[in-house]
């Protein structure tokens, strides 16, 4: 259940105070009468044990609570200003049955198409996001890109990250011919042998990579800017936005790539254009995220916790990713 308009005070979570939406905007064209008639229903709902809308109204309209102050238009009024009730929320959400995931054959390419793009050029390097580090790749035919976050950029990271890149290629039956990197990559040379490594002189930087890290951090920046969380986020939100990003760039066709119909992701990977039925919820939307529980729930516990949506996990079932406000750790729904 996705709220936005749900009225909370700043959260701290791991040092960082992040400002979560209010109902400012919901109470606009509404008088100051009608917003405290609101909150009186609200009020009286909580009194009440927290009964369903439709019943909430039906006790309103049978005349079940003599010399009552709040009316169904009060009732309803509450819904638009505050949205759900969290408290209801967390007292009655119940993890719904999932659906049957349906077999996915993996993307077949044109043998003509596969034939052109079977030897790739690779491009590499890293960018620096709110102070977490990235190793970028990106193929010149392709136009696929992959990010990963890392610790540092040492020699062994720089090594381990471009085999982990190669491998991947691989295994879709495509073959790195050469890499081309800034300067600092000069002790992956020996480790892609027989790869050719084309190492741009001091000063001077690779086009190609430069530019997939100006869009990347361009569309990271529009993102970040939609969000009421402020500039300073916890890492595990920093990396799935840029993941995020990666993942969007990558499903749709290069203007100078290879293919005017196959994105970057279905030649590599093999995956299905994007399904718009899947696609329900923005980076950053504020939710209650049903808690996955298998012990008995005859208990008072919460039945949701309060999470930030973090994008599509990419799996078939159009799941997503989020982090929770309780421990900032990453969750999968």
């Amino acid at each position: 259940v996705v709220l936005q308009s749900h009225p909370l005070t700043p959260v701290t979570l791991n040092q960082v105070q992040m400002k979560l939406p209010t109902v400012e905007s919901n109470m606009q064209g509404y008088t100051p009468r009608q917003v405290k008639r609101a909150q009186l229903a609200r009020e009286q709902m909580g009194i009440l044990g927290f009964p369903t809308q439709k019943d909430h109204e039906r006790y309103i309209s049978n005349n079940l609570i003599h010399n009552s102050p709040v009316t169904i238009e009060d009732i309803r009024r509450a819904y638009e200003i505050f949205g759900e009730s969290i408290p209801a929320l967390k007292g009655k959400t119940k993890r719904k049955k999932p659906a049957v995931v349906p077999n996915t054959p993996l993307q077949r390419l044109p043998h003509k198409l596969f034939k052109n793009i079977r030897n790739v050029f690779l491009c590499c390097d890293f960018v620096s996001v709110n102070g977490v580090v990235f190793y970028v790749s990106k193929s010149r035919n392709i136009g696929y890109a992959t990010i990963n976050a890392v610790n540092n950029r040492k020699s062994q990271t720089m090594i381990n990250e471009t085999l982990r890149i190669i491998n991947k290629y691989d295994k879709r039956g495509l073959t790195v011919n050469e890499i081309f990197a800034d300067n600092e990559f000069h002790p992956i040379i020996d480790a892609v042998t027989p790869i050719h490594v084309n190492l741009a002189a001091a000063g001077e930087h690779v086009g190609d990579i430069e530019n997939h890290n100006k869009v990347l951090q361009e569309r990271m920046r529009c993102i970040w800017h939609t969000l009421p969380y402020g500039l300073c986020w916890p890492r595990v939100m920093v990396i799935a936005l840029a993941e995020y990003v990666t993942r969007m760039l990558n499903a749709f066709p290069s203007n100078n790539g290879v293919s005017d119909h196959l994105s970057p992701s279905t030649i590599v990977e093999g995956r299905r254009p994007l399904d718009a039925t899947k696609l329900t919820l923005p980076f950053g939307a504020f939710v209650q995220l049903t808690i996955d529980t298998n012990f008995p729930t005859n208990t008072v516990k919460q039945r949701t916790v309060d999470a930030i949506c973090l994008g599509p996990s990419g799996n078939t079932q159009g799941t997503y990713t989020f982090m929770s406000l309780d421990t900032g750790s990453r969750l999968h729904r």
